[in-house]
């Protein structure tokens, strides 16, 4: 009897480097599409983030310089403004800064620094205001004004578009504020107002750069005794460069200039603020180091891989503009 043998078929090994090799091939070409997505979705988000940036910060910019120079309804009358507020022991006291404005038109206090990254500081009234409570009894009765965030020692203006004083909270007592000499030049204000009147909050607001919370240089921006340099907006701002717009006597532009190049006489005839932002990827996001164009000088190129965006916008000084 003849007996059949079974037969079994594999693969040689040259078939099976042959697959092996194609396999690879195919989870190379796989890997390659997905890091360069990856990669990819990095950059767009990246990108994203500087344009998001751009507008957080123009945001900020914007309302900020828009009520520079604003005086509630004084507008003409302003040396109507009586300024009480006189603490000796703060050598920059806001009322200070305000009284020294007043020599230019009272139209804002604007103080600029140049330097390897520039600074810009504003002094100015909140565009809020709030509403006298109940008449004053006299030029010494308290200030009754609700819904403000106002504290002992805060500075505000109180006027009805005829007159105004500017005064130094000495205390608060519930809606209650107190202006006595003992943080003010009088105890009196120059009226007794009524429930025309209107409360401003005074505000002193500042820009610079300085270490954020991620070790990289950021922008922040300080309201009048914040804490240290005050709230982080946004990260990742490697240099912050600003230009002044100076207006002739008719208020026509004569040109941009940094703050070194104005005497302190002339800022108050700043209509217009050019400031322009170098902002920065948090990561290496790029294959290669990418040369950028800031401030003037052109093919800059970094020793990193970041993305880089320059952002710069004009803001005119609209209260600052004759009309």
């Amino acid at each position: 009897m003849m007996m059949l043998r079974n037969r079994q078929q594999g693969f040689s090994l040259i078939e099976l480097m042959i697959s092996m090799s194609i396999s690879l091939l195919l989870i190379a070409m796989i890997l390659s599409v997905f890091i360069n997505s990856a990669n990819n979705h990095t950059m767009r988000n990246s990108l994203a983030s500087l344009q998001e940036n751009s507008r957080f910060a123009a945001h900020f910019f914007s309302r900020d310089f828009r009520s520079l120079g604003f005086w509630g309804c004084l507008e003409g009358g302003e040396s109507n403004v009586n300024v009480l507020s006189s603490d000796a022991a703060i050598a920059d006291t806001v009322s200070k800064q305000l009284k020294d404005a007043q020599d230019n038109g009272f139209l804002g206090s604007l103080a600029a620094t140049d330097g390897a990254s520039d600074k810009i500081e504003i002094l100015t009234l909140l565009e809020q205001s709030y509403p006298l409570g109940i008449d004053l009894a006299s030029v010494t009765s308290p200030i009754n004004v609700a819904g403000t965030s106002l504290a002992a020692g805060d500075e505000f203006l109180i006027g009805d578009c005829h007159r105004a004083d500017l005064i130094k909270v000495s205390a608060k007592n519930g809606d209650n504020f107190e202006h006595k000499d003992t943080h003010n030049s009088s105890n009196d204000l120059s009226h007794a107002y009524n429930r025309d009147a209107l409360i401003y909050p005074i505000v002193k607001i500042s820009y610079q750069l300085a270490t954020g919370d991620n070790g990289n240089s950021a922008l922040f921006r300080k309201v009048n005794n914040e804490a240290g340099n005050g709230t982080e907006l946004i990260s990742d701002v490697e240099n912050m460069q600003i230009l002044y717009g100076l207006a002739d006597v008719d208020g026509n532009i004569l040109g941009y200039t940094p703050a070194s190049a104005i005497a302190a006489s002339d800022l108050g005839n700043v209509i217009s603020v050019r400031i322009s932002l170098l902002l920065s990827s948090a990561q290496e996001v790029l294959s290669t180091s990418t040369a950028y164009n800031y401030n003037g000088v052109n093919d800059v190129m970094p020793a990193d891989k970041k993305m880089r965006k320059v952002y710069t916008a004009t803001y005119t000084l609209r209260n600052r503009i004759k009309g």
